[in-house]
């Protein structure tokens, strides 16, 4: 892989059939809907793909995911990876090395699209808080750890936000202090 500092953001599996399983949905839905949106604001992150595994049986992407910044939908095939040919050429086509992994399932398609990512050599960073599954909080803690070693970096979402972040005065500082205002209710 090259040393451009370009970045993707992966969205897996937030299908209409799966969603409503998802522990702490409204939490992990809320952190892929903010790094969704500071794409737009944070030039190193070229390209916004969503996942959708077998929509037929799953349903396709849940209306609550916010779709404005992202570039192309991909149905994924059935070993449930993102990679796949067309997305390889994506990246390649934007000079991207580095992935933010985020959506569900952390056992299955996370895990599977981490692991077709690192053997190609890409750099894949997984927010905690925007991933999950349907297991419980003992399980996805295992398997955040088992991607850890895997190869992935572990993050926040707004740890990995705040690494885009120059000085307050920039268009991306501005939309994150937003987001921290409404959070907390700082006025």
């Amino acid at each position: 892989m090259n040393n451009i500092k370009n970045y993707a953001l992966l969205i897996c599996s937030l299908q209409t059939k799966t969603i409503h399983n998802l522990v702490h949905k409204d939490k992990i839905i809320n952190n892929v809907n903010k790094l969704s949106y500071m794409k737009k604001y944070i030039p190193s992150i070229k390209l916004g793909v969503i996942g959708e595994f077998v929509p037929e049986k799953f349903g396709h992407t849940h209306p609550i995911i916010n779709k404005e910044n992202i570039d192309f939908l991909d149905e994924c095939n059935i070993n449930y990876s993102m990679v796949n040919n067309y997305l390889i050429h994506q990246l390649s086509k934007h000079n991207i090395s580095n992935i933010i992994l985020s959506g569900m399932d952390t056992q299955c398609a996370i895990k599977n699209t981490a692991k077709d990512l690192l053997d190609l050599d890409y750099n894949v960073f997984i927010p905690i808080d925007a991933v999950g599954s349907n297991l419980q909080d003992k399980d996805n803690i295992y398997n955040i750890h088992h991607l850890e070693k895997m190869g992935c970096n572990i993050t926040t979402t707004y740890a990995f936000i705040c690494n885009f972040l120059n000085n307050s005065n920039d268009i991306a500082s501005q939309k994150y202090l937003s987001f921290i205002k409404n959070e907390y209710k700082i006025k």
